[in-house]
């Protein structure tokens, strides 16, 4: 049952949504032509409402809703703190005038790839009447995750350079995007016609190839990034910044740390998809995933769905729910003892109780308990997942305990009036243990209770009065063993609990094999249906473990799911629950009906279950994999990470089973997935690798070359003995240096573009590196032309003592000699450029 609180804030929630889109829309209009757009047919808008604005929005709410006079503010309205900015994901069918230059750009793009060739125009044509057939929201959203990812290396750049002005960051930022939107345009034509075949497009080898394009634009994108930078801030960040930072209380951070600690942007973001019928808004947030801390905080988010029709208006979800994506509330390491890190998961279930208000969003009857579910898609009881430092199992055991621990407070502390949280935990990636009795596992038993014990929750309202006053006694039982101070470790193991599994086998069996009055709501089939799956056991069962679980939070009325990091598994199902959305919103197509008949035959239930189970399964998954993969679900990771996630299909290989990256259907089942090359611009990856490269652009000391190899100092040593190997290694190090050469002037060239006063000589500009963070401390700034010593800088540093062949293997370039020296005390940088015999410092 919804609460009232529950309806009336998702009516304002699609209000605001739908007043959200139009100024976004609007300020895509007078962008125009510069829109930057994505192979899905994507534009993103950052749009933060005037005061004004906002104001207007509240008055169509109260006008078309009924508000409680305590409701003063747009926060109280919606049921959410909103971020002053949104950033809104526009697509391109809502508007005839954005899709006209959406298809101008393609077509030119097509064209380009085909120079030379007179048939090129009608080719373009084409394949862009074969793309205007396809559905759009499996593609890969290239565009869209560059986005996301250079705004995290915007932002962590910023961290460890504090100085850096924040407004010519973002100008950098959207001026680099518009330069990365050119390579992806490029590698999306590529892409197209390389999945031509007969006239057809082949949307599988499409994805294929957009995949490969994430890794290969990723260096020139940061180098773009770096670029833009220079040129609208003048700062040129040393290798040294890019290490990491000195906290506030003198710890060293690496910049690593730094990126995993930092989302893409602290933003709402407003999703609006046209071929689901749906408009998605993703709660903004500074916490990630993978920055665990002991306390309250933790990187939950909210995810609010609501009905987008043709006409580009939201309308209400006929099934309003609160939707969190979490990663797992328990930290790996770091905390005392076992006590310690269940006493933090409870901590943690606290502030999710009172950040979304759930004491006034759930109902109750006295008999039924408030409660929300954790739904956990991990593995439990996964040798290698857990030896591969994931500690599932360990995160499990505690989760369960952490629960009941809150649960135990909640009855003491709220009266009658408690909330309760069920965990449901059914692992979603095919891996570990199934759920089960009598496996004599005390884990997989307490997971399988109260698993039950969260789908008796969620089936109680639509229950007969007899069924629920057998639920309401197994409740008793749970209540019974909290309030026992005696208790066990797992409701599982105390007589209370295992008086409630008897209790529910009885429950289960009455309704196995019992069909059910056919109902007319999506919301009404998908509870029956999810009753009937439990009757039948098939939660013991990894095949209906997705299904299961989007069935369940689609149904819940609170919910917080999620994984270890809270988005590969966690997409797989909130990609699937958006199919359902989309059901329920009037969607309709070849492939829905297809998915309504599976869901109405398994509601009814009777001996054909199994059947059903497996129709409904394959039905929701290959819509899924059609229209529902790169959709809103996939925006969370790109926020929280800077990348997609890197879930993928598994693919028949006998090496699949070694990664738990392989966490969704077999690859005939979910062919437009490809994610291989998604781990390379994730937070925890490679991007700060990708960052530091951008920057490595500086002419290095010959002596620094040899002895960078593995062998270090005692390699560049044999370097030198070894001629031929000398000759080889200083040969490409003339070759790279004039390259470097190249680059540094070309980058000193931009940073003078930031400032059209500062002195130049003919040939360079003064003082290439300068003093960057203010609050921390930094060496005294590289000295320039006037400095008296300035040309101390420009000597070479010595070779190694007792190598006197030193001087004679000094090479140069075809642009001169380019000396780079480090100075370990003051840690700058200096370069300096030869210009005949006249060596003038830039």
């Amino acid at each position: 049952m919804v609460a009232p609180l529950t309806t009336r804030e998702a009516q304002a929630q699609a209000i605001y949504m739908s007043e959200l889109a139009k100024i976004a829309l609007a300020e895509a209009a007078r962008k125009g032509d510069t829109l930057s757009f994505d192979p899905q047919g994507r534009v993103l808008i950052d749009i933060t409402p005037s005061v004004e604005q906002i104001n207007a929005i509240m008055a169509k709410i109260k006008e078309k809703i009924e508000l409680p006079d305590e409701i003063k503010t747009l926060d109280q309205a919606v049921g959410k703190k909103v971020t002053p900015t949104t950033t809104v994901s526009l697509d391109i069918n809502t508007t005839p005038e954005l899709k006209r230059i959406f298809d101008t750009k393609l077509k030119n793009a097509l064209v380009k790839i085909e120079a030379g060739n007179p048939r090129s125009p009608q080719n373009a044509t084409a394949i862009m009447e074969q793309l205007g057939t396809k559905p759009k929201s499996s593609l890969i959203a290239l565009q869209q995750e560059y986005h996301f990812h250079l705004a995290l290396v915007n932002r962590v750049y910023e961290k460890i350079a504090p100085n850096l002005p924040k407004a010519k960051m973002e100008a950098a930022h959207q001026a680099a995007m518009a330069e990365v939107n050119q390579l992806v345009m490029d590698a999306y034509a590529k892409a197209l016609k390389g999945a031509m075949k007969n006239g057809t497009l082949d949307m599988a080898k499409l994805n294929k190839s957009l995949d490969k394009a994430r890794k290969e634009i990723l260096p020139e994108a940061h180098s773009i990034m770096m670029k833009q930078i220079v040129r609208h801030t003048g700062v040129i960040l040393t290798q040294e910044q890019l290490k990491g930072v000195t906290n506030p209380d003198g710890a060293k951070e690496t910049i690593k740390h730094v990126a995993e600690g930092t989302t893409a942007t602290p933003n709402d973001v407003l999703h609006l998809d046209s071929e689901l019928g749906l408009a998605t808004l993703i709660a903004g947030s500074e916490n990630t995933a993978h920055d665990r801390l002991e306390g309250k905080q933790f990187a939950h988010r909210q995810l609010i769905t609501h009905s987008l029709k043709a006409d580009g208006s939201i309308e209400a979800n006929k099934n309003p729910r609160i939707q969190i994506r979490t990663p797992s509330p328990v930290l790996k390491k770091g905390l005392a003892d076992d006590n310690a890190y269940i006493n933090d998961v409870a901590t943690k279930l606290v502030a999710v109780k009172e950040e979304y208000h759930l004491t006034q969003h759930l109902s109750g009857d006295g008999r039924k308990p408030k409660a929300f579910v954790y739904n956990s898609y991990t593995a439990i009881n996964d040798t290698l997942g857990d030896i591969n430092g994931n500690l599932q199992t360990q995160s499990a055991d505690h989760i369960l305990r952490g629960a009941h621990r809150y649960n135990v407070r909640q009855l003491r502390d709220n009266g009658a009036d408690p909330v309760f949280c069920f965990v449901q935990n059914i692992s979603v990636n095919g891996f570990g243990d199934t759920l089960g009795y009598g496996t004599g596992n005390p884990l997989r038993e307490e997971s399988t209770l109260m698993t039950e014990m969260a789908l008796l929750h969620t089936l109680y309202d639509t229950s007969t009065g007899e069924e629920q006053e057998k639920i309401a006694k197994v409740f008793d039982k749970y209540k019974e063993y909290l309030r026992n101070p005696q208790r066990p470790s797992y409701f599982s193991n105390s007589p209370a609990g295992q008086q409630a599994k008897t209790m529910i086998a009885e429950l289960k069996a009455e309704w196995k094999n019992k069909e059910t009055p056919e109902v007319a709501s999506v919301q009404d089939k998908v509870i029956n249906g999810l009753k009937n799956l439990m009757a039948h056991n098939l939660h013991f069962d990894h095949e209906y473990s997705k299904l299961f679980q989007a069935l369940s939070v689609y149904s819940e009325e609170a919910s917080i799911g999620g994984c270890k990091s809270g988005n590969e598994r966690a997409q797989a199902i909130n990609g699937r629950i958006a199919i359902l959305d989309s059901l329920s919103a009037g969607k309709d197509s070849p492939e829905m009906r297809e998915i309504i008949e599976a869901l109405s035959a398994l509601a009814t239930g009777g001996d054909t279950v199994l059947q059903s189970a497996q129709a409904l399964k394959n039905a929701v998954d290959a819509e899924y994999n059609r229209i529902g993969l790169q959709s809103a679900a996939s925006i969370v990771s790109l926020v929280d990470q800077g990348a997609s996630a890197k879930v993928e299909a598994k693919n028949g290989s006998v090496w699949w089973w070694t990664s738990r990256n392989y966490a969704e259907e077999q690859n005939s089942a979910m062919d437009n997935l490809h994610q291989s090359k998604a781990g390379s611009m994730q937070a925890h990856k490679s991007l700060t690798t990708m960052m530091a490269e951008a920057w490595d652009f500086l002419p290095i000391n010959w002596w620094e070359r040899l002895k960078s190899g593995p062998l270090g100092t005692v390699g560049g040593v044999i370097a030198i003995i070894i001629a031929p190997i000398a000759v080889v290694v200083l040969s490409y190090h003339a070759f790279d240096n004039a390259a470097r050469t190249s680059k540094t002037l070309e980058i000193i060239a931009m940073r003078n573009e930031s400032n059209p006063d500062r002195p130049k000589t003919m040939n360079g500009s003064y003082g290439v590196m300068s003093k960057l963070s203010e609050g921390k401390e930094h060496a005294p700034r590289a000295r320039v032309a006037q400095d008296e010593d300035a040309h101390a800088l420009s000597q070479e540093r010595s070779a190694p003592p007792g190598l006197g062949i030193a001087t004679s293997l000094q090479t140069t370039g075809p642009g001169g000699l380019f000396a780079t020296k480090v100075n370990a005390d003051t840690k700058t940088q200096t370069v300096n450029e030869e210009v005949g015999s006249d060596h003038t410092p830039l």
